[in-house]
């Protein structure tokens, strides 16, 4: 505190908090910047005192808050001005964290020179190199002694001017003289990403970081005095390679364009380089695949005479229409030709075989569709092949018993075709029908 002219009846008080948004968030902690040892802040009580807080004192890492009138971080300045320092956010909140730091202190004399008064804050580096801030995020300054303006030599990089914040004794218990200073503007965090390989360096200052220099602390003298630092930091990695497929039909108008080329029917595949900045482009492997329209055949054989027939895309094949050709449209342009064919055949009856023409998965007697023989019947190679009606196959076995699903699925209710195959004295025969599947 110094014993200045008293201002007259005036009383001014100021409250400037977090000015421009930017400065409320930080990109770093300020603890824990490379190399920082201490810091140091010179106040003026009758005379120019240094004040001394290595980075991890215990000082530094709280608030006093309702303490600071009874305690004092700043020793040697008489108990009638107490000093708080700590590190906090740019609003002057506490926080180990942060990126600013924040001195408080409580003075409660209305009638003599104001307090507050510092001179100069500095940040010294294990190489004795010393950086101080030039802004202030937010301050609090009250009273009659309190000098306006004077919170700025605070960041002027002059030990020998200083604050006058005046007094808080018509503040309440908890409200400060206050100054909360940024680092942002002499503090720069420079992290850059590029490939191994490529050649990618980084100057700052006249040094250079690469590959064989990825990081380091610069320190920037300035003609004021305050200087500087930038960290750097770059992280070298593997060329990035993606790869994209596509599976479509030659007709679908299927086009990607990447890095000015352009790939469909007629350029299929290839390779393009995107360019990702800093020499770290991505290659990326084109594979498109286009088919043609495909063909299918449904080749059945059934019983003359038994009324066997099968709907596919609406049309019905029976023995007066057993041979066609259908397309079976698709959405995405690769359309089905399915070549329909039904042989009928004269079928020897020469053991008793009985086929259901309905069963229920839900039932407990009837729950499967199964293809009984009778006790005498001895046939070979027996095989069994289920169709829905669009003639898709569900389901092939040497088991005659379908369960009525389809890839572990249960089929919907509706009609199915069954056929049924098998060896009889060295003959091939066939039946087939529909059945109906109920739930």
């Amino acid at each position: 505190m110094q014993n200045l002219i008293k201002f007259s009846k005036i009383k001014l008080t100021f409250f400037l908090l977090c000015i421009l948004s930017e400065f409320c968030f930080s990109q770093f902690v300020l603890r824990n910047l490379p190399d920082l040892r201490l810091i140091r802040v010179f106040e003026v009580t009758g005379t120019f005192n240094a004040h001394t807080f290595p980075i991890t004192d215990n000082r530094l890492m709280e608030r006093l808050g309702g303490n600071l009138p009874i305690l004092n971080d700043f020793i040697g300045v008489p108990g009638t001005e107490n000093y708080d320092i700590f590190y906090s956010n740019a609003d002057g909140t506490f926080n180990l964290d942060g990126a600013h730091i924040t001195i408080e202190c409580d003075y409660r004399t209305p009638d003599l020179g104001g307090a507050f008064n510092i001179a100069h804050l500095e940040l010294e580096f294990n190489n004795g190199f010393k950086i101080s801030p030039t802004k202030i995020t937010s301050f609090y300054a009250s009273g009659n002694n309190y000098l306006p303006g004077t919170e700025q030599l605070a960041i002027d990089c002059d030990k020998t001017t200083f604050t006058t914040l005046g007094n808080n004794s018509q503040t309440g218990t908890n409200r400060y003289l206050r100054i909360t200073f940024d680092f942002n503007e002499i503090v720069k965090m420079t992290n850059i990403t590029s490939c191994i390989g490529k050649g990618f360096e980084y100057v700052s200052e006249n040094v250079k970081f690469n590959e064989l220099n990825p990081k380091g602390t610069v320190y920037i003298t300035t003609a004021n005095g305050c200087n500087k630092i930038e960290i750097v930091e770059l992280t070298f990695g593997a060329i990035p390679n993606k790869l994209i497929e596509y599976m479509g039909c030659t007709n679908d108008n299927y086009s990607l364009v990447l890095g000015g080329t352009v790939f469909n029917v007629s350029n299929p595949r290839g390779q393009a380089t995107i360019s990702g900045g800093q020499n770290c482009d991505t290659i990326v492997n084109v594979e498109l695949k286009f088919s043609d329209v495909i063909r299918d055949t449904l080749d059945l054989k059934a019983c003359k005479g038994s009324g066997f027939s099968l709907l596919v895309n609406n049309t019905d094949y029976n023995e007066l229409n057993p041979e066609g050709i259908e397309v079976i449209p698709s959405p995405i342009g690769c359309d089905t030709l399915k070549l329909v064919r039904l042989n009928f055949e004269n079928c020897n009856e020469n053991c008793n075989i009985y086929i259901p023409n309905i069963f229920s998965t839900s039932s407990y007697y009837n729950s499967t569709f199964e293809i009984y023989l009778s006790p005498r019947c001895v046939v070979e190679d027996p095989q069994l092949w289920i169709y829905d009606r669009w003639g898709n196959l569900l389901y092939n076995s040497s088991i005659l018993i379908w369960d009525g699903t389809f890839k572990s699925k249960w089929c919907g209710e509706g009609v199915y075709t069954y056929v049924f195959e098998y060896k009889q004295d060295g003959i091939i025969k066939y039946k087939a029908g529909s059945v109906t599947l109920a739930r």
